[in-house]
């Protein structure tokens, strides 16, 4: 698999987030990307870490043909 680790701050407080992107192949000869995105620290991310995964994958989409 091919992996990514990533560092994402935020602008206001300056929150870091940890993101984690693998691709793994499959056996029909295509892939499957994962996604993880977690808050170092706090209770609640407000949905930043949700909203952060759904727009990689909404920009993935098109660049792919998927």
């Amino acid at each position: 698999p091919w992996r990514l680790q990533a560092l994402a701050i935020t602008d206001v407080l300056r929150f870091r987030d940890d993101i984690a992107l693998e691709v793994r192949p499959r056996a029909d000869g295509g892939s499957t990307v994962a996604m993880r995105s977690k808050s170092r620290l706090g209770l609640s991310d407000w949905g930043a870490n949700a909203k952060r995964i759904r727009a990689f994958f909404a920009d993935l989409r098109p660049r792919i043909g998927a």
